[in-house]
């Protein structure tokens, strides 16, 4: 490998150093330019009733009171006698099921208690619980003439009991409160056994006579706490965020940061989604669509939960005495092409980067590691296969460039006569340089460009193996998890820029990059006689022992065996696939052929011989 490859692999390094500070420093942007509080009040309410909604009694630990959604006991407002009862009563819990999740509904607001995922566990083996007790709060705002009302607040009576099914059998159960005066709200909640989706239907009664006049639109309020699932919570925390899809488009945004106050969007939306790294929260509504939408985001001080989130949807009513809406929830893993086979455009929430390498890993990376998945569910040995793919059809670039590096090989000797020639004339020597190579048809960065178009690739891997699914939990030789680092030792504190564990994989990464610039240097001298070039290879990898440290054990061991299998295969190209005396006799033959020069290159020794003439009169005055 000569010095156009070594500087190849370098700008390699630099552009992904550069990528992950980029990502690192994304979060903070997004930040500073979204606000630093949550936004709680509900100003379409406040809009429909002429008065701030109030505030909400039971608000979720963490946030200050102001910070969190409004209750109608709170108000200061006259409460009617009979809402007062239906405010009092005994907390009821009911159990849902089916093969994929296991859902606990509260009387209290008729609304989902808790979701618990099924054929998962959370980093400490416990059962994976999105959220649960309290830490979700979910119903309509309601302005009537007398208050402002939160269907949260109120007792539902039951019908129906808990259940558990599986493959395709179906069942519901339901949950109404009855206002009075022929006015009522039902909920049902329905599943099937082998689906995704938990459908939830509300339908309201004689509405059009308990809402204030004039209302166009509903609020449904969801408020809730996630909680954490992985080892490493900070990693954890910047991949949850909140995603929603507009309904007139295929167009799918995205809500990040630490904290975010009452983002509003003022176009229809066909779902929202409350998203963590390897899980999310989906509500899907069918027609018709929320007509607008404001999120809220808060991080708490402590690491007892990742975020807590708000969302206010908009749902279109026309004044009728009895509407229905129909909504499914989805709670579940992120994996790409599962949720793509929904068709809703849910998979863009599986973060794959950005400038193009989403479709590095949408089309390449993603079909290929799926394939292997069918044959071995030992995520390492796919990782290694996956490694040794990419290689191989990277292999005519790969070949190019060592072939570029054996032909500047042959031309060392010329250009060190050439060298000697001009010595102290730095003009001269890249001018007879540049005649040289382009008499032999050789290119400076022959040995360079290859390496480059290699690099989205490499950097695409960075974007895909934290959001993969699939590597969540996955054991290979030491590492317990190869979505997150793989650690041998824990030193007990942390220290800067490193952390307070030794990843091995990440030390056998840049050891390997160590001993592959060694080889390449032992094989191609001239590579390393400046010594900026020489000493280069060797500093990089300790900087990525730094840098990487903390990323994913399957990044690390992808990085690894792209050393490994790099050394391998240019052993094998020098050895079998390329040879000197032939690219010689080769180089000898163009040379012997007259070379019609290029304009550029006319124009080039056209300003070389310019300033080698005035530098000639300079001399002699």
């Amino acid at each position: 490998m000569d010095r156009n490859s070594i500087t190849g692999f370098i700008l390699i390094f630099v552009l992904v150093f550069i990528y992950i500070i980029y990502n690192q420093k994304e979060a903070e942007k997004t930040l500073e330019k979204q606000g630093i509080a949550i936004d709680s009040v509900d100003q379409t309410a406040a809009d429909n009733t002429g008065s701030e909604a109030p505030v909400i009694n039971e608000e979720l630990p963490g946030p200050t009171q102001n910070e969190v959604l409004p209750d109608s006991m709170a108000a200061g407002l006259p409460v009617l006698k009979p809402l007062e009862k239906l405010m009092q009563g005994a907390l009821e819990l009911d159990t849902i099921e089916n093969d994929k999740v296991r859902v606990v509904l509260s009387n209290k607001g008729g609304s989902i208690y808790s979701v618990e995922v099924k054929g998962y566990k959370t980093f400490y083996g416990d059962p994976l619980v999105l959220f649960g007790n309290g830490d979700n709060k979910f119903g309509f705002g309601l302005p009537g003439k007398e208050n402002y009302y939160q269907t949260d607040t109120f007792f539902f009576e039951r019908e129906g009991e808990g259940f558990s099914i599986s493959g395709n059998d179906s069942s519901s159960i339901s949950y109404t409160l009855h206002l009075g005066d022929g006015q009522d709200i039902r909920y049902t909640y329905s599943l099937t056994g082998s689906s995704d989706f938990l459908h939830f239907t509300p339908e309201f009664k004689g509405l059009d006579r308990f809402l204030a006049s004039r209302q166009t639109k509903l609020t449904l309020n969801w408020q809730t706490r996630l909680r954490l699932q992985e080892r490493e919570y900070k990693q954890e925390r910047r991949y949850t965020e909140i995603y929603y899809r507009l309904a007139n488009s295929d167009e799918v945004e995205y809500i990040s940061g630490d904290e975010v106050k009452g983002e509003a969007i003022k176009f229809p939306i066909r779902w929202a989604a409350f998203k963590q790294q390897f899980f999310n929260s989906t509500l899907v509504a069918d027609e018709p669509f929320f007509l607008s939408g404001t999120f809220s985001m808060l991080t708490p001080a402590e690491d007892s939960y990742l975020k807590y989130m708000s969302t206010k949807l908009y749902l279109p009513f026309s004044g009728e005495n009895e509407v229905s809406y129909h909504f499914r929830f989805y709670f579940g893993p992120n994996g790409y092409s599962h949720l793509k086979s929904f068709g809703l455009g849910m998979e863009e929430m599986v973060p794959l980067g950005s400038w193009g390498l989403d479709i590095v890993n949408k089309w390449l990376i993603i079909p290929v590691f799926e394939f292997f998945s069918r044959f071995t569910q030992n995520y390492g040995i796919i990782i290694l296969l996956l490694a040794i793919f990419i290689k191989i059809i990277l292999s005519p670039l790969t070949y190019k460039s060592f072939k570029s590096s054996a032909a500047m090989r042959v031309l060392k000797p010329e250009i060190q006569e050439i060298q000697e020639k001009y010595k102290g004339d730095a003009q001269k020597i890249q001018m007879e340089q540049m005649k040289l190579y382009q008499k032999t048809g050789v290119s400076m960065f022959g040995g360079c460009l290859p390496m480059l178009l290699q690099m989205p690739i490499l950097i695409a891997m960075y974007r895909f193996f934290p959001a993969s699914i699939h590597l969540r939990q996955a054991e290979f030789l030491w590492a317990t998890d190869l979505s997150t680092y793989d650690s041998i030792y824990q030193i007990g504190q942390s220290i800067p820029f490193y952390g307070d564990h030794v990843s091995l994989f990440t030390i056998l990464m840049a050891a390997s990059s160590i001993l592959y610039a060694r080889f390449n240097q032992q094989m191609t001298p001239q590579a390393g006689a400046n010594p900026t070039m020489k000493y280069m290879p060797y500093i990089m990898p300790v900087f990525l022992i730094f840098i990487f440290n903390s990323l994913p054990a399957g990044l690390t061991y992808y990085y690894f065996l792209y050393n490994i299998l790099s050394f391998a295969q240019q052993v094998l190209f020098n050895k079998f696939l390329i040879d000197e005396d032939k690219i010689r006799a080769k180089l000898e033959e163009r040379k012997r052929k007259p070379k019609k020069k290029s304009k550029w290159q006319q124009r080039l020794e056209e300003m070389q011989q310019m300033q080698q003439a005035q530098k000639k009169q300079g001399r002699k005055r």
